[in-house]
Protein backbone atom coordinates (compact mmCIF):
# COMPACT_ATOMS: atom_id res chain seq x y z
CA UNK A 1 0.00 0.00 0.00
CA UNK A 2 1.03 3.74 -0.08
CA UNK A 3 3.07 5.50 2.03
CA UNK A 4 1.91 8.46 1.34
CA UNK A 5 0.93 9.98 4.55
CA UNK A 6 2.34 7.58 6.74
CA UNK A 7 2.67 10.05 9.61
CA UNK A 8 -0.59 10.29 9.54
CA UNK A 9 -2.10 6.93 11.36
CA UNK A 10 -4.83 5.15 10.12
CA UNK A 11 -4.81 7.48 6.86
CA UNK A 12 -6.30 5.13 4.06
CA UNK A 13 -3.62 5.52 1.35
CA UNK A 14 -0.71 5.02 4.19
CA UNK A 15 -2.46 2.01 5.44
CA UNK A 16 -1.64 0.47 2.07
CA UNK A 17 1.55 -0.28 2.79
CA UNK A 18 1.65 -0.38 6.86
CA UNK A 19 2.62 -4.70 7.14
CA UNK A 20 3.16 -7.41 9.43
CA UNK A 21 6.21 -7.42 11.66
CA UNK A 22 7.16 -10.79 12.60
CA UNK A 23 9.83 -12.95 12.48
CA UNK A 24 10.90 -17.07 11.63
CA UNK A 25 8.85 -19.33 9.50
CA UNK A 26 6.21 -16.89 6.77
CA UNK A 27 2.40 -18.57 5.66
CA UNK A 28 2.64 -20.27 2.87
CA UNK A 29 -0.65 -19.42 1.00
CA UNK A 30 0.46 -19.41 -2.50
CA UNK A 31 3.79 -16.88 -1.20
CA UNK A 32 7.17 -17.42 -2.11
CA UNK A 33 9.20 -17.19 1.11
CA UNK A 34 13.09 -18.20 1.94
CA UNK A 35 13.47 -18.24 5.93
CA UNK A 36 12.95 -14.98 6.91
CA UNK A 37 11.70 -13.83 3.72
CA UNK A 38 8.19 -13.22 2.55
CA UNK A 39 7.59 -12.39 -1.63
CA UNK A 40 4.40 -11.23 -2.59
CA UNK A 41 3.93 -10.21 -6.40
CA UNK A 42 6.22 -7.54 -6.73
CA UNK A 43 6.40 -6.95 -2.68
CA UNK A 44 8.88 -8.67 -0.11
CA UNK A 45 8.71 -8.43 3.40
CA UNK A 46 11.99 -9.12 5.36
CA UNK A 47 11.49 -10.18 9.14
CA UNK A 48 14.52 -9.45 10.69
CA UNK A 49 13.46 -10.80 14.40
CA UNK A 50 13.07 -14.27 15.70
CA UNK A 51 10.47 -15.56 16.53
CA UNK A 52 9.52 -15.06 20.82
CA UNK A 53 10.88 -18.25 22.65
CA UNK A 54 7.05 -18.39 24.71
CA UNK A 55 4.95 -20.44 22.89
CA UNK A 56 1.89 -17.84 23.95
CA UNK A 57 3.63 -15.24 22.50
CA UNK A 58 4.71 -17.01 19.37
CA UNK A 59 1.58 -18.48 18.81
CA UNK A 60 0.40 -14.85 18.72
CA UNK A 61 3.11 -13.72 16.01
CA UNK A 62 2.10 -16.84 14.00
CA UNK A 63 -1.28 -16.05 13.63
CA UNK A 64 -0.41 -12.06 12.98
CA UNK A 65 1.96 -13.01 10.42
CA UNK A 66 -0.74 -15.66 8.75
CA UNK A 67 -2.55 -12.37 8.72
CA UNK A 68 -0.06 -10.40 6.99
CA UNK A 69 0.52 -12.61 4.03
CA UNK A 70 -2.98 -12.43 3.33
CA UNK A 71 -3.16 -9.19 3.95
CA UNK A 72 -0.34 -8.32 1.18
CA UNK A 73 -1.81 -10.93 -1.07
CA UNK A 74 -5.22 -9.28 -1.26
CA UNK A 75 -3.76 -5.82 -1.91
CA UNK A 76 -1.30 -7.79 -4.36
CA UNK A 77 -4.40 -8.81 -6.07
CA UNK A 78 -6.83 -6.37 -6.15
CA UNK A 79 -9.48 -7.95 -4.02
CA UNK A 80 -9.95 -10.16 -0.95
CA UNK A 81 -8.45 -13.85 -0.87
CA UNK A 82 -9.40 -16.64 1.36
CA UNK A 83 -9.32 -17.07 4.38
CA UNK A 84 -8.16 -13.18 4.63
CA UNK A 85 -11.38 -12.54 6.78
CA UNK A 86 -10.10 -15.75 9.04
CA UNK A 87 -7.41 -13.96 9.96
CA UNK A 88 -8.15 -9.81 9.68
CA UNK A 89 -11.34 -8.97 10.90
CA UNK A 90 -12.65 -5.55 12.73
CA UNK A 91 -11.33 -1.86 12.38
CA UNK A 92 -8.47 -3.85 10.31
CA UNK A 93 -11.02 -5.63 7.72
CA UNK A 94 -12.32 -2.24 7.21
CA UNK A 95 -8.78 -0.40 6.61
CA UNK A 96 -7.88 -3.38 4.23
CA UNK A 97 -10.89 -3.31 2.12
CA UNK A 98 -10.48 0.63 1.53
CA UNK A 99 -7.09 -0.18 1.23
CA UNK A 100 -7.51 -2.81 -1.53
CA UNK A 101 -10.26 -0.61 -3.08
CA UNK A 102 -7.71 2.57 -3.54
CA UNK A 103 -4.83 0.26 -4.55
CA UNK A 104 -7.16 -1.07 -7.46
CA UNK A 105 -8.63 2.49 -8.40
CA UNK A 106 -4.82 4.04 -8.51
CA UNK A 107 -4.06 0.54 -10.10
CA UNK A 108 -0.95 0.36 -7.55
CA UNK A 109 0.04 -2.45 -5.78
CA UNK A 110 2.86 -2.61 -3.03
CA UNK A 111 5.95 -2.91 -3.96
CA UNK A 112 10.33 -2.89 -3.50
CA UNK A 113 10.88 -4.27 0.07
CA UNK A 114 9.76 -3.74 3.65
CA UNK A 115 12.38 -4.23 6.79
CA UNK A 116 10.69 -5.25 10.11
CA UNK A 117 12.51 -5.39 13.46
CA UNK A 118 12.47 -5.25 17.04
CA UNK A 119 9.47 -6.78 16.59
CA UNK A 120 8.00 -8.52 20.18
CA UNK A 121 4.51 -8.83 21.50
CA UNK A 122 3.98 -6.46 24.53
CA UNK A 123 0.73 -7.65 25.97
CA UNK A 124 -1.67 -11.16 26.17
CA UNK A 125 -4.80 -10.32 28.21
CA UNK A 126 -7.20 -13.43 27.51
CA UNK A 127 -8.55 -13.21 24.13
CA UNK A 128 -6.73 -10.02 23.59
CA UNK A 129 -2.88 -8.95 22.75
CA UNK A 130 -0.44 -6.74 20.85
CA UNK A 131 2.55 -6.98 19.01
CA UNK A 132 4.78 -4.18 18.72
CA UNK A 133 7.21 -3.38 15.61
CA UNK A 134 9.53 -1.13 13.84
CA UNK A 135 9.01 -0.96 10.33
CA UNK A 136 11.89 0.34 7.94
CA UNK A 137 9.82 1.35 4.55
CA UNK A 138 13.31 3.48 3.41
CA UNK A 139 13.08 0.70 0.30
CA UNK A 140 9.31 0.09 -0.51
CA UNK A 141 7.57 1.88 -3.33
CA UNK A 142 4.38 1.25 -5.37
CA UNK A 143 4.50 -0.51 -9.08
CA UNK A 144 1.64 -0.65 -11.36
CA UNK A 145 0.56 -4.72 -11.74
CA UNK A 146 0.60 -4.75 -15.47
CA UNK A 147 3.50 -2.31 -17.10
CA UNK A 148 6.06 -3.13 -13.89
CA UNK A 149 6.19 0.75 -14.18
CA UNK A 150 6.79 2.38 -10.67
CA UNK A 151 5.36 5.08 -9.21
CA UNK A 152 7.68 7.79 -9.39
CA UNK A 153 6.19 10.55 -7.06
CA UNK A 154 6.09 8.00 -4.20
CA UNK A 155 8.78 9.45 -1.68
CA UNK A 156 9.03 9.27 2.19
CA UNK A 157 9.59 12.36 3.61
CA UNK A 158 12.94 12.14 6.76
CA UNK A 159 11.32 11.02 9.57
CA UNK A 160 8.52 8.96 8.19
CA UNK A 161 10.15 5.77 6.45
CA UNK A 162 11.00 4.10 10.02
CA UNK A 163 7.78 3.81 11.56
CA UNK A 164 6.79 2.33 14.98
CA UNK A 165 3.62 0.14 14.57
CA UNK A 166 0.80 -1.56 16.91
CA UNK A 167 -0.98 -4.48 15.94
CA UNK A 168 -4.23 -5.33 17.98
CA UNK A 169 -4.76 -9.25 17.91
CA UNK A 170 -7.79 -11.52 18.90
CA UNK A 171 -8.79 -15.03 19.34
CA UNK A 172 -10.68 -15.99 16.71
CA UNK A 173 -11.91 -20.18 15.92
CA UNK A 174 -9.10 -21.13 17.65
CA UNK A 175 -5.97 -18.72 16.09
CA UNK A 176 -5.13 -15.18 16.38
CA UNK A 177 -6.29 -12.95 14.05
CA UNK A 178 -5.36 -9.00 13.56
CA UNK A 179 -8.14 -6.71 14.76
CA UNK A 180 -6.73 -3.16 14.56
CA UNK A 181 -3.66 -1.30 14.43
CA UNK A 182 -2.04 1.99 15.03
CA UNK A 183 1.02 4.24 13.68
CA UNK A 184 3.64 6.62 14.91
CA UNK A 185 6.18 8.40 13.19
CA UNK A 186 8.84 11.38 14.29
CA UNK A 187 8.48 13.16 16.25
CA UNK A 188 6.75 10.97 18.75
CA UNK A 189 9.24 9.36 21.29
CA UNK A 190 8.13 5.70 20.42
CA UNK A 191 9.17 6.10 16.90
CA UNK A 192 12.68 7.15 17.69
CA UNK A 193 14.16 3.62 18.57
CA UNK A 194 13.15 2.97 15.12
CA UNK A 195 15.10 5.23 13.49
CA UNK A 196 18.27 3.89 11.95
CA UNK A 197 21.02 3.68 14.49
CA UNK A 198 19.18 4.37 17.59
CA UNK A 199 17.91 1.35 18.84
CA UNK A 200 19.04 0.59 22.80
CA UNK A 201 20.10 4.11 22.86
CA UNK A 202 18.76 7.52 24.95
CA UNK A 203 18.41 10.51 23.22
CA UNK A 204 19.76 13.68 25.03
CA UNK A 205 16.65 15.73 26.60
CA UNK A 206 14.64 17.33 23.66
CA UNK A 207 16.27 20.78 22.34
CA UNK A 208 14.02 24.07 22.51
CA UNK A 209 14.05 24.39 18.37
CA UNK A 210 14.48 28.68 19.28
CA UNK A 211 17.43 27.91 21.06
CA UNK A 212 19.30 25.04 19.07
CA UNK A 213 18.37 27.64 15.78
CA UNK A 214 20.30 30.40 17.66
CA UNK A 215 23.39 27.93 18.55
CA UNK A 216 22.82 26.60 15.34
CA UNK A 217 23.51 30.14 13.29
CA UNK A 218 26.18 31.10 15.58
CA UNK A 219 28.08 28.07 14.68
CA UNK A 220 27.70 28.67 11.39
CA UNK A 221 28.53 32.48 11.58
CA UNK A 222 31.80 31.22 12.68
CA UNK A 223 33.06 28.18 10.95
CA UNK A 224 35.85 28.81 8.54
CA UNK A 225 35.53 25.81 6.63
CA UNK A 226 33.36 22.80 5.43
CA UNK A 227 33.06 19.51 3.40
CA UNK A 228 30.38 19.10 0.75
CA UNK A 229 29.13 16.14 -0.84
CA UNK A 230 25.99 14.98 -2.17
CA UNK A 231 23.48 15.14 -4.92
CA UNK A 232 21.52 18.59 -7.08
CA UNK A 233 18.55 17.57 -9.75
CA UNK A 234 19.17 20.22 -12.23
CA UNK A 235 15.94 19.42 -14.60
CA UNK A 236 17.03 15.25 -16.39
CA UNK A 237 20.78 16.46 -14.73
CA UNK A 238 22.22 14.82 -11.76
CA UNK A 239 25.14 17.06 -10.31
CA UNK A 240 27.37 15.32 -7.64
CA UNK A 241 29.55 17.36 -5.56
CA UNK A 242 32.20 16.31 -3.68
CA UNK A 243 34.00 19.64 -2.49
CA UNK A 244 36.21 21.40 0.54
CA UNK A 245 35.05 25.00 0.96
CA UNK A 246 36.36 28.15 3.02
CA UNK A 247 35.04 31.23 4.65
CA UNK A 248 37.37 33.28 2.35
CA UNK A 249 35.47 31.36 -0.78
CA UNK A 250 38.46 28.59 -1.50
CA UNK A 251 37.21 25.46 -3.40
CA UNK A 252 39.03 21.82 -3.85
CA UNK A 253 37.75 19.23 -4.94
CA UNK A 254 34.93 17.32 -7.80
CA UNK A 255 31.83 18.39 -9.64
CA UNK A 256 30.16 15.38 -11.84
CA UNK A 257 27.53 15.41 -13.66
CA UNK A 258 26.20 12.38 -16.45
CA UNK A 259 29.19 10.72 -15.72
CA UNK A 260 31.83 13.38 -16.55
CA UNK A 261 34.26 14.70 -13.21
CA UNK A 262 35.46 17.51 -13.01
CA UNK A 263 38.19 18.39 -10.81
CA UNK A 264 38.52 22.37 -9.49
CA UNK A 265 40.47 24.59 -7.45
CA UNK A 266 39.58 27.94 -6.37
CA UNK A 267 42.71 29.11 -4.07
CA UNK A 268 43.95 32.67 -3.75
CA UNK A 269 41.44 34.06 -5.80
CA UNK A 270 42.61 32.19 -9.00
CA UNK A 271 40.32 29.22 -10.47
CA UNK A 272 41.64 25.90 -11.93
CA UNK A 273 40.06 22.88 -13.03
CA UNK A 274 42.06 19.82 -14.22
CA UNK A 275 42.68 19.28 -17.96
CA UNK A 276 41.36 15.42 -18.53
CA UNK A 277 39.92 13.98 -21.76
CA UNK A 278 36.75 14.46 -20.63
CA UNK A 279 37.01 18.21 -19.75
CA UNK A 280 38.63 18.89 -23.34
CA UNK A 281 35.28 16.85 -24.87
CA UNK A 282 33.02 19.01 -23.00
CA UNK A 283 34.95 22.58 -23.30
CA UNK A 284 34.90 21.88 -26.96
CA UNK A 285 38.72 22.00 -26.92
CA UNK A 286 40.89 19.30 -29.19
CA UNK A 287 40.63 15.92 -28.22
CA UNK A 288 45.02 16.00 -29.12
CA UNK A 289 45.55 18.62 -26.73
CA UNK A 290 45.19 15.71 -24.29
CA UNK A 291 48.31 13.88 -25.17
CA UNK A 292 50.51 16.87 -23.54
CA UNK A 293 48.23 18.60 -21.25
CA UNK A 294 45.97 15.89 -19.62
CA UNK A 295 46.40 15.94 -16.21
CA UNK A 296 47.61 19.61 -15.38
CA UNK A 297 45.20 22.70 -14.70
CA UNK A 298 43.98 24.87 -17.12
CA UNK A 299 43.91 28.66 -15.44
CA UNK A 300 40.94 30.05 -15.68
CA UNK A 301 40.32 33.78 -16.31
CA UNK A 302 39.13 36.15 -13.82
CA UNK A 303 35.72 36.43 -15.21
CA UNK A 304 35.72 32.78 -15.25
CA UNK A 305 37.24 31.98 -11.72
CA UNK A 306 34.17 34.49 -10.59
CA UNK A 307 31.52 32.24 -11.74
CA UNK A 308 32.46 29.01 -10.53
CA UNK A 309 32.55 30.64 -7.14
CA UNK A 310 29.06 32.09 -7.79
CA UNK A 311 26.51 29.85 -5.40
CA UNK A 312 29.22 27.53 -4.92
CA UNK A 313 31.12 28.81 -1.78
CA UNK A 314 30.80 28.68 1.85
CA UNK A 315 29.50 32.12 2.28
CA UNK A 316 26.12 32.29 0.43
CA UNK A 317 25.44 28.49 1.84
CA UNK A 318 25.54 29.35 5.18
CA UNK A 319 23.70 32.09 4.95
CA UNK A 320 20.31 30.52 3.04
CA UNK A 321 20.73 27.65 6.19
CA UNK A 322 20.57 30.34 8.86
CA UNK A 323 17.47 32.12 7.16
CA UNK A 324 14.91 29.81 9.32
CA UNK A 325 12.68 31.72 11.59
CA UNK A 326 12.27 29.47 14.73
CA UNK A 327 8.58 29.63 14.62
CA UNK A 328 8.45 28.04 11.55
CA UNK A 329 10.76 24.92 11.83
CA UNK A 330 9.44 21.60 13.28
CA UNK A 331 11.29 19.26 15.37
CA UNK A 332 10.94 16.13 14.48
CA UNK A 333 12.64 13.79 16.51
CA UNK A 334 16.33 12.22 17.46
CA UNK A 335 17.91 10.06 14.68
CA UNK A 336 21.74 9.07 13.46
CA UNK A 337 24.17 10.51 10.64
CA UNK A 338 26.96 7.98 10.26
CA UNK A 339 26.86 7.09 13.47
CA UNK A 340 26.16 10.45 15.27
CA UNK A 341 23.33 11.51 17.00
CA UNK A 342 21.62 14.35 15.59
CA UNK A 343 18.24 16.63 15.71
CA UNK A 344 16.10 16.60 12.78
CA UNK A 345 14.41 19.71 11.94
CA UNK A 346 12.18 20.61 9.45
CA UNK A 347 10.90 23.75 7.80
CA UNK A 348 7.62 24.73 6.30
CA UNK A 349 8.48 23.63 2.19
CA UNK A 350 9.64 19.91 4.00
CA UNK A 351 13.50 20.71 3.76
CA UNK A 352 15.09 18.35 6.05
CA UNK A 353 17.86 19.75 8.62
CA UNK A 354 19.84 17.65 10.42
CA UNK A 355 21.88 19.01 13.91
CA UNK A 356 24.73 17.63 15.49
CA UNK A 357 22.87 16.90 19.31
CA UNK A 358 26.32 16.50 21.12
CA UNK A 359 28.72 19.51 21.32
CA UNK A 360 28.62 22.04 18.86
CA UNK A 361 25.62 22.39 16.76
CA UNK A 362 27.08 21.86 13.26
CA UNK A 363 24.37 21.02 10.17
CA UNK A 364 25.59 17.14 9.40
CA UNK A 365 23.16 17.13 6.77
CA UNK A 366 20.27 18.78 4.52
CA UNK A 367 17.60 17.19 2.10
CA UNK A 368 15.10 18.81 -0.16
CA UNK A 369 11.62 18.03 0.31
CA UNK A 370 10.68 15.31 -1.99
CA UNK A 371 10.49 14.43 -4.28
CA UNK A 372 13.62 16.58 -4.84
CA UNK A 373 16.36 14.15 -4.47
CA UNK A 374 18.73 17.30 -3.77
CA UNK A 375 20.60 16.56 -0.32
CA UNK A 376 23.94 17.38 1.00
CA UNK A 377 26.07 16.33 4.23
CA UNK A 378 28.00 18.23 5.60
CA UNK A 379 31.64 17.28 7.79
CA UNK A 380 35.63 18.17 8.32
CA UNK A 381 33.85 21.46 10.22
CA UNK A 382 36.30 23.71 10.74
CA UNK A 383 39.08 21.12 9.68
CA UNK A 384 39.48 21.40 5.82
CA UNK A 385 42.17 22.04 4.14
CA UNK A 386 42.77 23.97 0.58
CA UNK A 387 46.06 23.18 -1.38
CA UNK A 388 47.85 26.01 -2.72
CA UNK A 389 48.25 26.48 -6.02
CA UNK A 390 49.64 24.12 -8.79
CA UNK A 391 53.16 25.02 -9.71
CA UNK A 392 53.55 26.80 -12.89
CA UNK A 393 54.86 23.52 -14.78
CA UNK A 394 51.41 22.05 -14.15
CA UNK A 395 49.78 25.20 -15.03
CA UNK A 396 48.43 25.94 -18.96
CA UNK A 397 46.29 28.57 -20.27
CA UNK A 398 43.43 27.83 -22.84
CA UNK A 399 45.54 29.17 -26.05
CA UNK A 400 47.65 25.80 -25.14
CA UNK A 401 44.76 23.76 -25.97
CA UNK A 402 43.74 25.59 -28.90
CA UNK A 403 46.97 25.90 -30.23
Amino acid sequence: MSRHGACSALVLSALLVLSACSSGKPASHGVKRVGGVVRVGPYTQVFASRLPASPAQAAVVEGFREGEVLWDKSQNAQHLVPPVRGYVTGQALTHLEASVKTGKARDLVPAGTDRFFLTRVTAITGPNATVATCDDGSKFTEQNPRTGRVDASFESSPGQAYLYETWRMIRLAGHWAITGLSVVTLPSRLAEHCQPGMAGSTPPRRPVVAVLLRRMKAALRAASSVHLTGTIQQGAKTLTVNLSLTRSGEISGQVSANGVVLTVLATHGQGFVKVTAAFLAIAHLPATACARFCGKYLELSAPQSREMLTGLNMASMTQSMTSAQPDKIKYLGAVRIAGQLAWLLQDPNGNSIYVAAKGTPDILRVAAAPPSMNSANLTQWNAVQIPGPPPPSQVVHRSQLTG
